[in-house]
């Protein structure tokens, strides 16, 4: 068959350890519902719904967010709960970006709050979806995104994309000629920011 691939992010919420085991449950669940099938939209939000209950019965008080990139060379599946982020680049633009499920970007959205404040407003952690809740099934939001050869798709966390403006992501892969470099750059940035001189 033609190139299939598979990303996932999971952040837990909650007691750290908790959060952690709600993250890996998700990851695992996720991807081995995904192994040798073909993208579809519907069976990624039913692995996704999935590893919400795995999580409800086999993780007492663990939340994750999640965000999934299903993959091939015409087309991807992108789909999230909570505020890990998927973002698509093209021609040194960001084509498309996931809005997080939080009270702070809700307010963006309506024009309520400036642009910045996902990443600056003291309640910006603040998220109303997320995997794990007992008895709730989440509501997931996806997207299904051409693909052309050259674009970038970048996963990642509030831990990453706080530091991480978007303005910096197209700056250092200008600046960079392979994925593994541009990663490097940026993660120098969420470095410099957990660790203030």
């Amino acid at each position: 068959g033609e190139d299939v691939f598979a990303a996932v992010v999971a952040d837990g919420v909650g007691g750290h350890a908790m959060g952690e085991e709600a993250s890996k449950t998700a990851v695992a669940h996720i991807l081995s519902k995904l192994k040798d099938r073909s993208p579809d939209e519907d069976h990624l939000l039913d692995a996704i719904t999935g590893a919400s209950l795995a999580i409800g019965e086999e993780v007492f008080h663990g939340y994750t967010t999640v965000t999934a990139l299903w993959l091939t060379p015409r087309e991807a599946i992108a789909a999230h709960v909570g505020d890990s982020r998927i973002y698509q680049f093209r021609d040194g633009k960001i084509l498309y970006q996931s809005q997080d499920h939080s009270d702070v970007m809700m307010a963006v959205l309506m024009g309520e709050l400036p642009p910045e404040s996902p990443r600056t407003h003291p309640s910006r952690n603040r998220i109303f979806r997320a995997l794990g809740l007992p008895g709730e099934v989440p509501k997931v939001d996806s997207s299904v995104l051409s693909v052309r050869p050259g674009d970038r798709f970048l996963l990642c966390s509030d831990g990453f994309w706080e530091p991480v403006w978007e303005e910096d992501m197209l700056r250092t892969m200008a600046q960079t000629e392979t994925a593994e470099e541009w990663l490097g750059q940026m993660r120098s940035l969420v470095e410099a920011a957990e660790d203030p001189m």
